[in-house]
């Protein structure tokens, strides 16, 4: 072989080399900041064009006669992993973690087919039919099936609420921090209806003494008063009673609602409503803790569901038949009222408050009211989640009793379509 051709070759390692190692200091360039990416990237796509020019030089030389053994090193250089002997050596742009993402966007945008894009476009599109199809739920899709109370999505609710407790008598004012946790799921009672099920329990701490408690109602009331004085009918609880606390169970709730399985198209978005029924069970670990008493009650729900708006209600009522004898009976109702704003597909604004109305207390004691306002988030971290926050303060509050005054909620819900669960 001449001269000539040895010369070739040794210039053909010599520029694949450079070329490898150009491509190598790119990539290393490039996640340093937007600027260097952007550098890098274009001397890199200058140097992918000279790079298709060399892959094709040194195939040359090396499918040639004359190249003999000087022609392994190359050989060795073009048989690497990822370098078929169809495809030019290609010494692409940098890519950094946010050009990957891009990439990936772009493809899965690419890839999509039109059935599943006009799916991605319709924020009420039936998911089922989604992944029937082979498409993804978007992320606004999630969120608008997690705004929908009575919709096909199976949700964990975890909700710490930290109130203010205040006594009308003394003017003190204590910390009631309650934990929260909801199930919710549906179940298909046939094509037409579901059944929404909330399995609801508490875990609250009351800035009570349980022990001050039983010992006061031991020698005060149920038991004879020391020294045979029988104490005033309107004594108050020693103020020793609210040094400490008490953590523990709380009582277990279910509701259940029969709902449409269909919402109904209303003024450019949907209506939902449910009816059916609750019950309230005696589990408290502390009887400060809860009512010690079985409830049932009645239960409705409606909800209008538009593209910014939403808002509705939620009815329980708890009316004791069974429990404790000591205990007071119970006879109430829970309205929770939502509204919330969508500022943007997977977040919006608003509240859902409670307002008490207890109907055995005397008329100034009856209601509370809170006004309330929060922001929440929908994300996906390989599942939706919820992530969300409200304030609720009391307008209106009871007059003679211990009351709340403000409320700081916290949740998380994760959720997930109830198609995906075989046995909803």
């Amino acid at each position: 072989m001449g001269q000539r051709k040895r010369f070739m070759i040794c210039a053909c390692v010599t520029l694949l080399a450079l070329g490898l190692v150009g491509s190598a200091t790119a990539q290393q360039s490039a996640d340093a900041s937007g600027k260097q990416l952007a550098k890098a990237g274009a001397q890199s796509q200058e140097r992918a064009i000279s790079g298709v020019e060399i892959d094709k030089a040194v195939r040359d030389v090396v499918a040639s006669d004359e190249a003999g053994d000087a022609a392994l090193p190359l050989r060795a250089l073009l048989e690497q992993p990822g370098r078929g002997t169809a495809q030019p050596m290609s010494l692409g742009p940098p890519v950094g973690f946010a050009g990957q993402q891009q990439q990936q966007q772009q493809q899965q945008q690419q890839q999509q087919s039109p059935e599943c894009a006009a799916f991605a476009a319709d924020p009420f599109a039936d998911l089922g039919q989604v992944t029937r199809a082979g498409c993804q739920p978007t992320p606004a899709q999630m969120s608008k099936l997690m705004d929908n109370p009575l919709g096909n999505v199976a949700m964990l609710f975890t909700q710490f609420d930290i109130m203010s407790l205040e006594s009308p008598t003394t003017g003190r004012t204590e910390t009631y921090i309650n934990y929260m946790g909801i199930v919710q799921f549906p179940k298909s009672l046939g094509s037409k209806v579901n059944l929404i099920n909330r399995f609801i329990w508490n875990v609250p701490s009351m800035p009570i003494d349980q022990n001050l408690i039983d010992d006061f109602t031991d020698r005060f009331q149920n038991g004879s008063p020391p020294n045979g004085v029988s104490p005033p009918s309107d004594l108050a609880p020693p103020e020793a009673l609210f040094d400490n606390r008490t953590t523990g169970f709380g009582d277990f709730y279910y509701v259940g609602l029969f709902a449409s399985s269909t919402p109904a198209d209303v003024l450019n978005g949907k209506l939902v409503w449910g009816l059916g029924w609750d019950m309230g069970f005696p589990t408290a670990s502390k009887n400060v803790l809860g009512a010690s008493k079985y409830t049932i009650g009645p239960a409705i729900i409606a909800a209008y569901l538009g593209s910014k708006w939403k808002y509705g209600f939620l009815a329980t009522n708890y009316i004791s038949y069974a429990g404790d004898e000591l205990a007071d009976d119970v006879r109430q109702t829970n309205l929770q009222y939502l509204w919330y704003y969508a500022l943007n597909p997977t977040m919006s604004i608003g509240a859902a408050p409670n307002i008490i109305l207890d109907y055995k207390q005397d008329s100034g004691n009856k209601v509370t009211l809170p006004l309330g306002i929060g922001i929440n988030k929908t994300v996906n971290v390989g599942m939706s989640i919820r992530l969300g926050v409200e304030y609720m303060y009391n307008v209106v509050t009871p007059d003679d009793v211990i009351r709340t005054t403000w409320d700081l909620r916290f949740y998380v819900i994760p959720a997930i379509p109830s198609f995906l669960i075989p046995i909803l």
